[in-house]
């Protein structure tokens, strides 16, 4: 592989056409793999894929952190010589005590208000092969692990899926570089094959809400979870029956489980999802063609034809669900 450190000297000043650079090099390099490449090798790939999704992550991030600030205010209180930040109803008192009433600072003593639990499923079906979906896979993991690391806000699993769901990154643990470095050993050539016959996306909403049920059983009874689910895929539902998928989508929903869509629609293809069309039935009897998507199961979907846009589409969905939590409190 090209060294890239001449062409990424710091992972902040990547110039448009090197960002392109980076990201081709990358989908070569992932694509020339048949086997799990050596750790050191592994870690420097997902150097890489850091540097790519820099950017876009600290700005998410610091848009996250604006959406947040009022909860996290809410969780200060008590009276300390040091502290998070200056109670300015003691400002007046201290100082007219000649400064000796220094107990004006307030501390994050009250349990938090919110956590934030975020699934990022991706569909591992050879339906999605030709999107160049493993690079942008990781991408995206990228993405989302930087912003929250640097919000310190969130949980992140992820979740890989086809006949079934296989969890690669549990949520509770911490999501660090060497988790990165994990995620390259055991999925670029195991769980991100595209390789599975069928999109069992009843049996992954299914798998995730009691994922998520068993994670808010062990929470403190103060606070509250709020919990996402996000699906990568192209929204070919057809391997399992339509009442089975809409009925674990409603038990996700009752269980206050939020889920996004995005569908990866490839423009080049000739069967795009705008184009399908489903037979309306009656007595047995085929009474005409609906459109595929008016029937679709996911109340929240967004359809991607430009799949270099997906970690941009990624972090505005993510920003507003968080926004939509917020206003909720």
């Amino acid at each position: 592989m090209p060294d890239v450190e001449a062409i990424v000297p710091h992972e902040d000043v990547l110039l448009m056409e090197d960002h392109e650079t980076l990201r081709s090099q990358l989908e070569n390099q992932l694509a020339t793999w048949s086997e799990p490449p050596p750790d050191a090798e592994a870690e420097k790939t997902w150097e890489m894929f850091s540097a790519v999704t820099a950017g876009l992550a600290r700005d998410l991030s610091e848009q996250l952190r604006l959406v947040l600030e009022p909860t996290q205010a809410s969780r200060l209180q008590g009276d300390y010589r040091t502290g998070r930040r200056i109670n300015m109803r003691k400002i007046i008192a201290y100082i007219a005590s000649q400064f000796r009433k220094d107990k004006i600072w307030m501390r994050r003593t009250k349990p938090c208000k919110r956590e934030y639990q975020i699934v990022l499923a991706i569909d591992d079906s050879s339906s999605m092969a030709d999107n160049h979906s493993k690079e942008l896979a990781f991408e995206s993991l990228a993405l989302v692990s930087r912003a929250l690391t640097l919000l310190e806000a969130g949980e992140l699993s992820v979740i890989s899926f086809g006949e079934s769901p296989k969890v690669l990154h549990k949520l509770g643990d911490p999501f660090t570089e060497q988790s990165g470095a994990r995620m390259i050993l055991i999925g670029c050539c195991k769980q991100f094959s595209f390789e599975q016959k069928n999109t069992r996306v009843g049996q992954l909403v299914d798998f995730v809400t009691t994922m998520f049920m068993s994670h808010q059983t062990r929470a403190t009874i103060n606070v509250e979870t709020a919990q996402l689910l996000v699906i990568v895929s192209d929204g070919r539902i057809i391997s399992e029956a339509a009442d089975k998928v809409k009925q674990a989508v409603r038990r996700a929903k009752h269980n206050g489980i939020f889920m996004v869509f995005l569908i990866i629609d490839n423009p080049e293809s000739k069967d795009s999802i705008l184009d399908i069309q489903q037979p309306i039935f009656r007595d047995g009897k085929c009474f005409g063609f609906s459109p595929y998507l008016d029937n679709f199961p996911f109340p929240f979907y967004l359809i991607l034809r430009d799949i270099n846009a997906l970690p941009t589409v990624l972090s505005d969905a993510l920003r507003q669900w968080f926004e939509l939590v917020t206003n909720m409190d």
